[in-house]
């Protein structure tokens, strides 16, 4: 089964979306954790979950 065109750029749109909006959250948790320790403005950027 494979999806028509439209349903796949829907679905592309929607996971292009959860994505981006899961990065800022990452982003701004990271932050606040720089802040909370007191890390250097450097440091968030670097900072790597995996």
């Amino acid at each position: 089964m494979s999806l028509s065109l439209p349903a796949l750029l829907a679905t592309l749109a929607v996971a292009t979306a959860l994505v981006w909006v899961g990065s800022r959250g990452l982003e701004a948790s990271s932050a606040r954790l720089a802040r909370h320790y007191g890390l250097p403005p450097m440091v968030p950027g670097g900072m790597n979950p995996a």
